[in-house]
């Protein structure tokens, strides 16, 4: 089965990793998101059904069910989501889920059911019924892999398996839900025996370790430690290595692989039946899976590198005298703890494992974002209260998938942040300026050119206050300095004074622009004062003259300030609690300035203000309103409902 660049995690278990605490198992644990036909009900631990609406939160024990014409969207509080057929019930129960009916995987997506770990690829559609302590698990349309109790079971449209609850015992079946145009089932399954049977184990004694750099040590079971020289060495199970500072060891078996840094100590291929290639006590290690997964056992828990196209997937993982810290700088890496949590790192991600077993993920996008833009925008973001949840779409440019890199710095080896997505990428940005570049994923490796770029400044502005209704006034002299006047929505007035000017009965004022004719103005004062308006934006070189006597040549500068509103918005105000999927948005921009909602143009009245009934785009959770001028960029004033 094909795991792609975006899978979401549907393991509930994230949320109850604490096992014993019981306020993370009775807390929130899925959303409805959308009713998208039909109606849906929801139970709670007792009581009778009730109508579900959209936004409405489900602890462990509790129910949804959709009606025969219905369908229905769930999102997981721990990540991810899935979309509901009709006739579907889901019982939420503690890391597991109960399914009654048809599920489709609208992304990569890994559930825990009751009947073990399923992986579904993008699109499937599965059915799961339920008679007694007997499951059918058939695959409609897609492909999924069935694990439960280690056994693993790859299953095509047209294809089902019987579970029966309380035993290990999985059968395959010929499933007959497949529709009519699904075609045959991809790939042959062979028979019963050889479909259950899984990967076979690897070949004991079948480990090479090639030291690199300065000289090991080794220890056998039941042995002292020898020295092990540079070069490769087969090396028996269990054999404990010493890796000392400035020396490398790249242990292989098979498609497996782990590069090993010292100073480092490690045990290859340890006892027990988790499959470890390696158990790494203390420094650091490489892992690259390309045709077989690879797992290296840490204390507190366990860690995959699982098998991909390209370059597959590849981690660092440094232990010390407290955790283990796993960083993701390709494809898909599980981390398991100890203690039952259970969670999926990708690109750009960064897990921890304690001692104890408990797990952290650092670096994991927002579920939902506040807003989506299109990949290669540039724009100040007026943010009430940042961060911003910021959805960048890359679907038109990266068809297969690409790469979000985010940076505070001059560069996109400063401080880099890499969220992947399949047509799209959340990222969540603090008051500042951020570059970004999306790169696309193509047959499995990441391209080395951007697909797009742009430039995202955060500032904290509730975009509520009215423009000025009055033009700045402002005052240079002939100094010969250089004056630079920024205006907002109203060209400004302009004084020009002579600073210690000599006596004279008139004095003659010269305005010149860069292109076009002079201004001059004369007067019994040595000073002039011009209308607002009377210049355009632009640069001016201005003096006075008296008789035979001529000031100092100044330069003036008018310019747009990029810095100030454009516009501003009435409603909704900041805060404002919203219901359904739609707002009222009223305001007003400048002249020249337009208005957009989720790429919807706003109408504009003769004094340039709009009101609209706008619609908030997918899921997101609030929406941005923008304002585009074609020479001075683009303003997003955002609004999150409460």
């Amino acid at each position: 089965m094909r795991t792609g660049s975006r899978l979401a995690w549907m393991a509930l278990a994230a949320l109850l990793a604490l096992a014993g605490c019981k306020e993370k198992q009775e807390g929130e644990v899925a959303e409805l998101a959308k009713v998208l036909a039909g109606s849906a009900e929801r139970v709670g631990t007792s009581g009778p059904w009730v109508k579900a609406a959209a936004g409405d939160r489900f602890r462990v024990g509790h129910a949804v069910r959709t009606s025969d014409d219905g369908g229905a969207r769930i999102r997981f509080l721990a990540g991810g989501g899935l979309r509901m057929g009709p006739s579907t019930t889901i019982r939420f129960g503690p890391g597991k889920v109960a399914v009654d009916g048809e599920l489709v995987a609208e992304e990569n997506s890994i559930i825990d059911l009751e009947m073990g770990r399923a992986e579904l690829t993008s699109g499937s559609v599965i059915r799961i019924d339920r008679t007694g302590g007997q499951v059918r698990f058939d695959v409609v349309v897609g492909q999924a892999v069935v694990t439960r109790d280690g056994e693993r079971v790859e299953l095509s449209a047209g294809q089902a398996i019987d579970v029966e609850l309380g035993s290990a015992r999985v059968t395959r079946v010929g499933g007959a839900r497949a529709p009519a145009d699904a075609g045959p089932p991809e790939g042959d399954a062979g028979s019963e025996e050889e479909a259950d049977a899984g990967p076979p184990p690897p070949v004991a004694g079948a480990v090479t370790g090639t030291v690199r750099g300065r000289k090991a040590r080794a220890r056998a079971p039941g042995g002292g430690w020898d020295p092990l020289a540079p070069g490769e060495h087969e090396l028996a199970p269990g054999t404990e290595v010493d890796v000392p500072r400035g020396a490398t060891l790249v242990i292989a078996r098979g498609e497996e692989q782990a590069e090993v840094r010292g100073a480092a100590q490690v045990v290859v291929v340890p006892t027990g039946d988790d499959g470890a290639l390696v158990e790494a006590r203390r420094g650091r290690a490489e892992l690259r899976a390309r045709a077989a997964d690879v797992i290296v056992r840490v204390p507190g828990g366990v860690i995959v590198a699982r098998r991909g196209k390209g370059s597959g997937s590849r981690a660092d993982v440094a232990v010390d005298s407290r955790k283990a810290v796993v960083s993701v700088d390709s494809g898909t890496v599980d981390v398991i703890g100890n203690r039952g949590g259970k969670e999926r790192l990708l690109l750009g991600q960064t897990g921890e494992i304690g001692r104890s077993g408990g797990i952290e993920v650092i670096g994991r996008p927002p579920d939902r974002a506040h807003f989506t833009i299109k990949a290669g925008l540039t724009a100040t973001i007026h943010d009430p209260r940042p961060p911003s949840d910021v959805r960048v779409d890359f679907a038109a440019g990266c068809p297969g998938g690409g790469v979000l890199e985010v940076t505070r710095g001059r560069s996109f080896g400063d401080s880099l942040r890499r969220v992947p997505g399949e047509r799209s990428a959340i990222v969540r940005l603090v008051s500042g300026s951020h570059r970004y570049r999306v790169r696309c994923m193509e047959d499995g490796v990441l391209a080395d050119r951007a697909a797009a770029s742009g430039r995202l400044r955060v500032k904290r502005d509730k975009g509520t206050k009215p423009l000025p209704r009055r033009a700045p006034a402002n005052t240079v002299d002939t100094d010969g300095r250089l004056y630079t006047v920024l205006y907002q929505n109203l060209l400004p007035a302009i004084t020009f004074r002579w600073p210690r000017a000599p006596e004279a009965a008139t004095y003659t004022l010269v305005v010149a622009p860069e292109r076009g004719q002079r201004i001059q103005v004369k007067s019994d004062q040595p000073r002039h004062a011009m209308k607002a308006g009377r210049l355009d934006e632009g640069t001016y070189q201005y003096w006075f003259t008296a008789g035979k006597t001529t000031s100092k040549k100044s330069t003036l500068r008018i310019a747009f300030d990029n810095a100030a509103a454009s516009g501003y918005v009435q409603s909704p105000k900041p805060g404002t609690a919203w219901s359904g999927d739609t707002a009222l948005v009223t305001g007003a921009v400048v002249e020249g300035w337009k208005v957009s909602v989720a790429g919807t143009p706003l109408p504009l009245d003769r004094q340039h203000r709009f009101s609209s009934t706008v619609t908030r785009q997918g899921d997101d959770t609030g929406l941005a309103i923008e304002l585009r001028h074609p020479t001075r960029g683009v303003h997003l004033y955002v609004r999150k409902p409460r």
